[in-house]
């Protein structure tokens, strides 16, 4: 596939786009997952074409079907990650990848402990 440049990336201007100053704060100060840009890339992979339907356009929901491997990877982290009290108050967290009964006889296996 040849690499496609920048320039073939449509671009269809949002219709409320941020004033200038509203933009000069957020770049000023960007907040991780709370400063965007008003506007997106987008294109869409297909097999034996590559990368097509390119555009930049206004910023806003992106289709995803709930069966989509990011959305269950997320689950799966979430109900992997288990939190142990133990019999002093303190507490001690497993990773997803291990169990605790495993770790009771490796010295220093828990991640956290508190």
């Amino acid at each position: 596939m040849p690499v496609t440049p920048a320039a073939t990336f449509p671009v269809i201007p949002h219709p409320l786009p941020a004033g200038a100053e509203s933009r000069a704060a957020i770049v000023a100060n960007p907040v991780f997952g709370k400063s965007f840009s008003d506007h997106m890339a987008r294109a869409t992979w297909r097999e034996g074409e590559g990368w097509t339907d390119r555009k930049v356009e206004a910023l806003g929901p992106l289709p995803i079907h709930p069966a989509a491997a990011v959305v269950q990877y997320g689950q799966q982290v979430f109900e992997g990650m288990k939190a142990y009290k133990w019999a002093d108050g303190s507490f001690a967290c497993s990773a997803p990848t291990a169990t605790p009964p495993g770790w009771r006889h490796r010295p220093g296996a828990w991640p956290c402990r508190s």
